[in-house]
């Protein structure tokens, strides 16, 4: 998908930096790839926000209280912030897909109901 291959600083390094520059940080291969590339390639529907990104410096240097102020709801946004974390430190993105829930309770759910219309004389 992306070859990252050059990279100014080693990910110790990266690690080893103050909150502030780590913050402005911005990695050589992010020229390489737009907004809706990389919002598109994290997926859980972060394609939606793609619009209020110019460049991809401007969605790096974020903080989590920009994204709130821009609309960004609190789950993407610590997803979003957690892979742009990881793509710093030089590794690639990848989408990572929510389990699906289980119907665990139907049945009892409708012997509830059930139970409910008998008790008001609906059943």
């Amino acid at each position: 998908m992306f070859t990252l291959l050059k990279r100014s600083i080693s990910t110790l390094q990266y690690i080893q930096l103050p909150r502030l520059q780590k913050i402005k940080y911005i990695p050589p291969h992010a020229k390489d790839i737009t907004p809706e590339e990389y919002l598109k390639s994290i997926g859980r529907g972060c394609e939606q926000i793609a619009d209020k990104f110019e460049s991809m410096e401007q969605l790096l240097s974020k903080t989590s209280e920009e994204l709130e102020a821009m609309g960004v709801k609190t789950r993407m946004r610590k997803y979003l912030l957690e892979s742009l974390e990881w793509f710093k430190r030089g590794k690639e993105p990848v989408k990572v897909e929510l389990p699906k829930r289980r119907n665990k309770y139907i049945k009892d759910k409708e012997r509830v109901k059930l139970e409910r219309m008998k008790k008001l004389g609906l059943a």
